[in-house]
């Protein structure tokens, strides 16, 4: 049963932990730029949040591909 949940490939994992670091770095950015009284001067941190947020959508709703490089240069690179 919990094979089921588990990724198959070393590839599947990789994109797991990718959208799980994503998503742990976007909360810290939250959690940083969040005001935390709202003024007229408070629409640049909300507007950074808001992009930032599109790109972190994007990643998680994207479909899953078989065809991800695990040579740590194309890693380091991106």
């Amino acid at each position: 049963m919990l094979t089921a949940v588990l990724p198959k490939t070393p590839e599947r994992l990789a994109d797991r932990f990718e959208q799980t670091a994503v998503m742990a770095l976007y909360v810290w950015l939250m959690m940083r730029l969040w005001p935390d009284t709202w003024t007229a001067a408070d629409w640049y941190p909300l507007l950074i949040l808001f992009s930032e947020g599109l790109v972190v959508i994007f990643l998680l709703i994207r479909r899953p591909t078989d065809q991800i490089s695990m040579r740590w240069r194309d890693w380091a690179l991106a």
